[in-house]
């Protein structure tokens, strides 16, 4: 599972240089293409990574929305 997690954490740094590329702050090629697959893939990689820990991703997700709309509002 940690060589999984560090794939993960790989995948969300190339969306952040993919983020930057498309805002012109870092040169890449296929940028759109690229953020697009790297962001689709981060949610799998968290989905596999809940699920190997147990946890339902998607109450992970409602909890974490429900409470943050309460801190904001």
């Amino acid at each position: 599972m940690e060589d999984d997690a560090l794939a993960f954490l790989t995948d969300a740094g190339l969306v952040g240089r993919h983020a930057m590329s498309q805002q012109k702050r870092w040169p890449a090629n296929n940028t759109n293409t690229e953020l697009e697959h790297k962001l689709g893939e981060c949610i799998w990689w968290l989905t596999v990574l809940a699920g190997r820990m147990n946890i339902d991703i998607e109450v992970a997700a409602e909890n974490f929305q429900t409470k943050t709309e309460k801190i904001i509002a």
